[in-house]
C-alpha cells in the first residue's frame, strides 16, 4: 500500500517522521522503516521538541535504518578506529580543554591553583610521551617516564596519579582498553631528615647556636615575605607547602 500523502505544511519533512496534536503542542515521533507495522519497537517518540530538532533526528535515523544503513555503520566504525589512533599529546589537549575544567569534587569545581598545577603536570607528560599513540603506549614507557621525572617519591606519585586519571578518562572514551598506570606501584614516602638550625658561619668544634638563637639570626636576615612565613609556621604549625599556598583573601 502506498504511504499516506504528506500535508502541504509537512512536505519538507523527511520520511518516517510524524506528529500528533496534543494539548502542549505537536508531539513528534519516528516510525522505523526496517520493522513490521505490528512491531511495538517501530514507534519511537521524540517528545515535545522543536520541528527542526525532529527533522534533524529523523534524517539521521533514516541514514541508519535506510538502505545505506550498513554502509553508514561501516564508516562510523572506521571513524572510531581512527579515533583510537589518537596520540597521547592530542588526548592530553582534549582532556585539558574538555574534561579537566568540568571536574567536580563534592559538587565544587577545582580551584584555579589546582587547575594550574594539573596543567603543568600534564604539559610535562605531553612533552615526555606526546608522540606515542595512546593505544601503543606500553607499561614500560610509563615506568621509564616516571623514573626519569620522579626525582622524589612525592613527585613520582604525583605524576602517577595524573597518569591514572588520564587513562581512566581515555578508557571511558574507548581510546584505550587497559589501565596501565594503575599497574605501577607508588613509591614509599622517604624518611624526613630534620636538621638542627645553626648559622652558616658555625665552625666544626664550636658550640652550635640553640634553636631560638638560630631562628632569630635567620629572621633578621630574611626579607618580609620569609619573615611572615616563619611566623605563620610557628603559630599555625602547618607544613611549608601549606604556608606557601596561603592567601590574604582566604581570611
Amino acid at each position: 500500500m502506498a504511504p499516506k500523502r504528506r500535508r502541504k505544511d509537512r512536505a519538507h519533512w523527511p520520511s518516517n517522521l510524524y506528529a500528533s496534536k496534543k494539548a502542549r503542542g505537536p508531539y513528534y515521533y519516528y516510525l522505523r522503516p526496517d520493522l513490521p507495522t505490528n512491531d511495538p519497537g517501530r514507534y519511537n517518540g521524540f517528545g515535545y521538541v522543536t520541528e527542526k530538532q525532529a527533522i534533524d533526528a529523523a534524517r539521521q535515523l533514516n541514514q541508519v535504518f535506510g538502505s545505506g544503513g550498513d554502509l553508514a555503520g561501516q564508516i562510523l566504525k572506521r571513524s572510531r578506529r581512527c579515533a583510537s589512533d589518537t596520540t597521547l599529546a592530542e588526548y592530553v589537549d582534549q582532556f585539558l580543554d574538555l574534561k579537566l575544567p568540568a571536574r567536580r569534587i563534592n559538587g565544587h569545581p577545582l580551584s584555579e591553583h589546582t587547575l594550574k598545577e594539573y596543567r603543568r603536570l600534564y604539559r610535562n607528560i605531553k612533552s615526555g610521551l606526546g608522540s606515542i599513540p595512546m593505544k601503543a603506549v606500553e607499561q614500560t614507557d610509563l615506568a621509564d617516564f616516571l623514573e626519569d621525572i620522579g626525582t622524589t617519591p612525592e613527585v613520582f606519585n604525583k605524576y602517577r596519579t595524573r597518569l591514572i586519571d588520564l587513562w581512566k578518562s581515555a578508557m571511558s572514551d574507548g581510546v584505550v582498553t587497559e589501565g596501565l598506570p594503575m599497574r605501577i606501584l607508588p613509591r614509599d614516602k622517604a624518611i624526613k631528615k630534620r636538621q638542627r638550625i645553626t648559622l652558616p658561619g658555625d665552625k666544626p668544634g664550636t658550640a652550635a647556636l640553640n634553636g631560638i638563637e638560630a631562628y632569630r639570626a635567620i629572621f633578621e636576615q630574611a626579607d618580609h615575605a620569609i619573615q611572615c612565613a616563619m611566623e605563620l609556621s610557628l603559630n599555625a604549625l602547618q607544613r611549608r607547602e601549606e604556608i606557601r599556598r596561603w592567601r590574604f583573601d582566604w581570611s
